[in-house]
């Protein structure tokens, strides 16, 4: 396959996933709008709590790594 080719079919790929993303965040954006102060409140809170779960599983997975970080850690403490 040519270079051109190849950047050419890349190039299209990428303006295709723009595309695609630039409409998944205009619906959100809509839905997003409709929703009450609760359900907003709701989702904000649900949000954050995944985030934080999603930290800490790996902060778990750091100390008990091979690597020796929570030995580092403790070390600096």
């Amino acid at each position: 396959m040519p270079a051109s080719t190849s950047s050419a079919f890349s190039e299209e790929l990428w303006n295709m996933v723009v595309c695609h993303v630039q409409s998944a965040s205009h619906d959100f954006a809509i839905w997003t709008a409709r929703l009450s102060d609760g359900e907003r409140v709701v989702g904000l809170c649900v949000f954050a709590l995944t985030i934080v779960m999603i930290f800490s599983f790996g902060a778990g997975w750091l100390f008990e790594d091979k690597a020796g970080v929570g030995e580092f850690v403790s070390t600096l403490f």
